[in-house]
């Protein structure tokens, strides 16, 4: 399965993001935020963003987050159902570097859209997305903007984070809809990502999982230095290999249920954790959890109570024309 999956985007689609907005300020933030959290946060410019994780100290997943720069600030982007489980540990030792954490959930709706940001976007001088300038007005990037559009890859296709402030909310889902960009549902998100290979945290990965067996390598950086978690993933990345992994497995008969057992000679080896109807497959595609020794494409397992076959597949399904 891919760490850095480029499938082709659909129809271009959008959808909110159920997040808490914190924002990060104080002279040490970047270095604090460094340390806490597993991709390289102290050199991004202002407008840039990357994915990160935040592991035990077992280098074990607990939450998944995005880290925005904002000229000297941060803003963190946290899964609500992770929110605590991230802010309890930050909020104690913030003080200690004189880092400041401030809830500003009340203040954005986010969204993530499959549609790449304009390159003026990404520079910081306009609001538009593609021809979206039409419907969203010009405005200067400082803290007083009322949109904040950020490149980022959350389902497999390329796409942009964007975090509004709230009472622009309803003028940016009008604009979205008059460049005929159109609201995504749960289930058409869960084909997306699926079909790339992305593991969701919570779902796919749990605190029961390492980077590595989730596919989610695209969250660290291997050069930045120590962070929570550090050493137990430079060691197992440089020095051996997961147990167990995450594969795409298409399936023959019906789609399985999440949590039912994969099974190899007649022995449980792992679980189902998400699994949708593909219609690129015409048939249903699941992640689950294989041994590692088994995780070739081609391999066959049999998947639920009733046994079905199901057989490893490279993910993502379809390469971007412009992938390398």
């Amino acid at each position: 399965m891919s760490t850095n999956p480029v499938n082709t985007p659909p129809l271009p689609g959008y959808f909110s993001l159920d997040v808490s907005v914190i924002r990060v300020t104080g002279e040490k933030a970047a270095v604090f935020l460094n340390g806490q959290f597993t991709n390289d946060i102290k050199n991004l410019e202002s407008g840039e963003a990357n994915y990160n994780l935040f592991l035990t100290q077992k280098g074990k997943i607990v939450a998944d987050l995005t880290v925005y720069r904002l000229k000297d600030d941060f803003l963190l982007l946290i899964p609500k159902p992770f929110a605590s489980k991230v802010l309890e540990p930050l909020s104690r030792l913030a003080p200690l570097s004189r880092v400041m954490l401030a809830d500003e959930t009340t203040g954005y709706s986010c969204f993530h859209s499959l549609v790449i940001a304009s390159p003026d976007v990404r520079r910081g001088e306009a609001i538009q997305m593609e021809h979206m300038d039409r419907h969203v007005a010009d405005a200067p990037r400082d803290d007083g903007i009322p949109v904040h559009p950020f490149s980022i890859n959350r389902l497999g296709p390329e796409g942009t984070d964007w975090i509004v402030q709230r009472e622009q909310e309803d003028k940016f889902v009008a604009a979205l809809g008059k460049e005929e960009v159109t609201e995504l549902d749960f289930e058409a998100q869960e084909i997306i990502r699926i079909e790339n290979g992305i593991g969701h945290v919570g779902i796919d990965a749990t605190e029961e999982n390492l980077p590595q067996e989730a596919g989610l390598m695209r969250a660290i950086s291997l050069t930045k230095g120590c962070y929570l978690g550090q050493e137990v993933v430079a060691r197992l990345h440089y020095r051996g290999h997961v147990n167990k992994i995450l594969v795409g497995l298409k399936i023959e008969g019906k789609k399985p249920s999440v949590g039912v057992p994969i099974f190899s000679e007649g022995k449980e080896v792992g679980k189902i954790t998400s699994a949708v109807f593909s219609p690129t497959l015409s048939a249903p595609l699941a992640l689950g959890y294989v041994p590692y020794a088994k995780k070739d494409p081609g391999n066959k397992f049999q998947v639920g109570p009733s046994h079905l076959e199901a057989t490893i597949i490279p993910l993502p399904l379809t390469s971007s024309p412009a992938s390398p």
